[in-house]
């Protein structure tokens, strides 16, 4: 279920949600230059049936968090992730924005498949919580 992706820190937004939606960037991941192999992870431990965001944020793997930039780059090269993947709902918490009704909630960025070959880049409020669907990134 290992997957490398390959991103560069001077990349924009492909959906910059400021101009698409007039949401404000609260927080931006960091980006470090060149690959690495990742691989989902679940979010929760056994005997949890749910978590809340700041919980998911101590949470963070070996090289920390993954951002908007991250899924972006992993939806570019969609074609080629393992089929193992189609079953998660991978968020990047790393990236949050504020907008969502009305500029009252935090948002993060997710990737699921939609339906058969179609995966969607999705924005989900943290406000929610998070369940034994919801996966993190973590290096390999």
């Amino acid at each position: 279920m290992i997957f490398k992706v390959e991103i560069k820190d001077s990349v924009p937004f492909c959906r910059n949600m400021e101009t698409d939606q007039g949401w404000k960037l609260v927080r931006d991941a960091e980006i470090r230059n060149g690959a690495f192999s990742v691989q989902p992870r679940p979010l929760l431990v056994s005997g949890e049936e749910r978590i809340e965001f700041e919980e998911v944020l101590r949470r963070k793997g070996k090289q920390g968090l993954f951002g908007q930039k991250h899924a972006e780059a992993i939806l570019a090269k969609v074609t080629e992730l393992p089929p193992e993947w189609q079953k998660f709902h991978i968020l990047f918490p790393d990236t949050v924005w504020k907008g969502f009704f009305s500029n009252t909630f935090d948002s993060i960025a997710g990737l699921h498949m939609l339906y058969p070959g179609v995966w969607e880049l999705y924005f989900r409020w943290v406000g929610h919580g998070f369940t034994s669907c919801d996966y993190i990134l973590d290096t390999v």
